[in-house]
């Protein structure tokens, strides 16, 4: 009696006695609800999602009856009454942790996680995870790269080893964030998200469990075309509007994650009004946003983001997946409430496809200047938390050079040191790049009786250029400084600064026959 419904009856009859007999066949691909986990449930449910756009006319309604009223001998089965809502959602929604504290994670147990520069900020403060951070620098020191590009090398690095120590906790994807301020370089991202995508081969890793979250640009969703068609899968972040989310399913985006908290906050601030979960802007744009791609056929995995409550969240049950805080999280697993299905892919829609091209998605975005403003901020927030991580990054790298290094050492590394010196025994001792004189050290060295010689070949040498009688003294000085500076750069590999007699600061012509 259970399966008397219009759905079912509505079905041909040789189709219905062939998914019967498969329910009834212990050995029927198609399992009960007590006999396999809530994760395999949900990937079951994203397969028939998929194979009903393929096939419209097979609907999928029968298959979700079939698992949530029969069990594997075909009789009605039982129906549990789920511990918690959140419990609830996971039965039709996959869950993402929105963290990057591993232990959070652990307790969790989400189907993926995603990390931000915020969230990597406070693990890396956190000694139980100094050890991801000392391997992370370790790893740049040791690399052959310009000083300036040793930081972002090192950030990448603690992404990828936070990731990894993610990936052996969840059974998905984790998602690594490209650096923000390249949201308007396609090259930039490019490059940098290869690289992620190497260091994580280096270790292992294979590319198929890997995000790259890039902000929806369009210059960031056409590096997301290329990375797509280079097998390397993409998570297009700062989602705020149609437009965004259509340009990134043409590029073929893996998954998208168009953000709710944000959109409700602007709408909140210009209207001066909260609104109810149902009729909130930025749940109503998550829900237009999953019936274009699902009327439309894309196979594009639609991740809502960015909540401020739990009513958000469960207006958005059967969305592809939704990555939520640790305390939201807290908060579904100590409720019982109801959690009835909001989005459903088989629900008919009949929408028009957006145009795809450059002037199209800049025009909607001017039309939209909530997209707008959200984007822009997004990514000046994300930017902000790049370099706040870089501050982390910067003192640790100082640590580590410091070790066994005396503070000159230290010094010699971040920069050119010059030696403010005419004693070329010093000079010998410290080894600098570089070197200067000037009248007050020449004369202070000339005292000395190790450079006795050099003042008797300056004098010397002055004699024979002269005409006869007295030498000019400032041939002399000259003479003494070419001298020294000769010696000078026989001990270092760079300049030496050789100074123009000061009287004649105000003597062009003078000067620069000197």
């Amino acid at each position: 009696p259970s399966l008397l419904s219009p759905t079912f009856t509505a079905l041909p009859p040789l189709d219905c006695r062939a998914r019967l007999a498969s329910v009834r066949n212990p050995s029927s691909r198609v399992a009960s609800l007590s006999s396999v986990s809530p994760e395999a449930r949900v990937r079951e449910r994203e397969r028939k999602n998929r194979r009903t756009r393929t096939n419209p006319e097979r609907p999928v309604e029968l298959s979700n009856l079939l698992h949530s009223e029969m069990s594997s001998n075909g009789r009605p089965a039982k129906k549990s009454k789920p511990n918690s809502a959140l419990e609830e959602l996971k039965r039709v929604t996959v869950i993402v942790a929105d963290t990057g504290d591993v232990e959070a994670i652990r307790k969790l147990m989400p189907q993926d996680a995603t990390t931000n520069p915020s969230l990597l900020k406070k693990a890396a403060d956190m000694p139980q995870y100094a050890h991801h951070v000392n391997d992370a620098i370790t790893y740049g020191l040791g690399a052959d790269v310009p000083e300036d590009e040793l930081v972002p090398l090192i950030m990448d690095k603690l992404s990828v080893n936070f990731g990894a120590e993610i990936l052996g906790i969840v059974p998905g994807y984790v998602s690594t964030e490209v650096d923000a301020r390249l949201s308007f370089d396609t090259e930039g991202t490019l490059k940098r998200a290869r690289r992620i995508i190497q260091m994580y081969e280096e270790i292992g890793i294979s590319k198929d469990r890997v995000l790259i979250k890039i902000a929806s640009t369009w210059e960031g969703i056409q590096a997301c075309k290329v990375l797509q068609l280079e097998g390397v899968q993409c998570n297009m972040t700062l989602l705020f509007s149609l437009a965004q989310a259509a340009a990134c399913a043409d590029a073929g985006a893996t998954l998208i994650s168009p953000f709710v908290g944000r959109i409700s906050d602007w709408y909140k601030a210009k209207e001066g009004r909260s609104f109810e979960a149902a009729e909130d802007p930025g749940v109503l744009s998550v829900q237009t946003i999953y019936r274009y791609y699902k009327a439309l056929g894309y196979p594009t995995i639609v991740m809502g983001a960015s909540f401020r409550n739990t009513g958000q969240i469960t207006e958005l049950a059967g969305c592809d997946r939704l990555t939520i805080s640790p305390g939201l999280l807290d908060e579904l697993a100590a409720s019982s409430e109801a959690v009835p299905t909001k989005l459903d892919p088989s629900q008919p829609n009949t929408i028009d496809k957006l145009e795809n091209t450059e002037m199209a998605f800049r025009w909607a975005m001017s039309e939209d200047p909530m997209a707008t403003a959200k984007l822009a901020e997004g990514i000046r927030k994300f930017s902000a938390d790049i370099e706040s991580l870089e501050t982390v990054v910067n003192r640790k790298i100082v640590e580590k050079r410091a070790e066994g290094r005396s503070a000159f050492e230290q010094l010699q590394l971040l920069t050119t040191i010059v030696a403010d010196t005419g004693d070329i025994k010093s000079i010998k001792k410290v080894k600098p790049t570089d070197a200067t004189t000037n009248p007050s050290l020449l004369y202070k060295a000339a005292t000395l009786p190790e450079y006795a010689n050099l003042l008797e070949e300056a004098v010397a040498s002055a004699k024979k250029t002269s005409s006869g009688g007295q030498v000019p003294m400032d041939i002399i000085i000259d003479r003494l400084s070419v001298y020294f500076g000769k010696e000078i750069l026989g001990i270092v590999p760079g300049y030496v600064s050789t100074e123009v007699d000061a009287r004649l600061s105000y003597d062009t012509e003078a000067t620069i026959a000197r």
